[in-house]
């Protein structure tokens, strides 16, 4: 089975695929709801949801894969 795999220190804190998971999932642009979410801090820490996939086409920097890894 293939896993979203991250690269925090790729991520730009963009909020691209909390936007596109709650509106996939929720009908709405609202991140708050988004399965994914990013820590805001000095370093972002993306945390990975439930493996859909949607996020990965939606980031401009390609933090985001599918890796078989996880």
């Amino acid at each position: 089975m293939k896993y979203l795999a991250k690269d925090d220190s790729k991520c730009i804190q963009c909020g691209a695929c909390e936007s596109i998971c709650s509106k996939t999932y929720f009908k709405e642009d609202n991140p708050e709801k988004s399965c994914i979410q990013i820590k805001k801090e000095d370093t972002p820490e993306i945390n990975v949801c439930n493996q859909c996939g949607e996020c990965i086409d939606i980031c401009p920097v390609m933090a985001i894969k599918r890796d078989k890894f996880g």
